[in-house]
């Protein structure tokens, strides 16, 4: 089982094949992360936060898990927290932050690495953070590098949409 937590992993080139990013919801609640079709949301909250299991996988070992964590002025600081957790992973490289958006233009950060896990599975992942408001939000895709990339999982990070406060 993967398993990776807020702040984490970043890494290599953004994707220059990825799609565009979709257009905020509307909605009365909007989404923060839409997953790719065909994974199961298997824990968090309805409005897009929490982890999801790829499809057909019963052991969790590809998987996208989606973050908020309050407390954060800048994407720098953001950045800064999530390169020091990815230092901080056993037998880690990667993670040349490079800029991206998000929903809406918004300015976030990508980055991939790989790492070798709890359970001493090597696993690739993929990041993108942002910040709206003083919350930071995550969507990070791991993977055992033995797996083939899920290109629709890696295009779903780009759906990352926050909320800033509420006036």
């Amino acid at each position: 089982m993967l398993s990776v937590g807020l702040i984490g992993p970043l890494g290599s080139a953004a994707r220059t094949d990825a799609s565009p990013s979709p257009a905020p919801v509307t909605k009365a609640v909007a989404f923060v992360f839409v997953a790719p079709r065909g994974w199961r949301h298997v824990q968090g909250t309805s409005d897009g936060l929490g982890s999801w299991s790829g499809p057909g996988d019963s052991d969790y070992t590809q998987n996208i898990i989606v973050e908020a964590k309050k407390g954060f002025g800048s994407l720098d600081a953001l950045l800064t927290a999530e390169v020091a957790y990815i230092a901080g992973l056993p037998d880690q490289f990667g993670y040349a932050p490079t800029d991206t958006t998000t929903c809406g233009g918004h300015p976030a950060k990508y980055l991939s690495y790989t790492y070798t896990s709890s359970t001493g599975l090597p696993v690739t992942a993929e990041v993108i953070i942002a910040v709206f408001g003083t919350t930071g939000y995550s969507a990070r895709y791991s993977k055992s590098i033995e797996q083939n990339a899920d290109a629709a999982a890696e295009r779903s990070l780009t759906t990352l949409c926050g909320r800033a406060p509420s006036p």
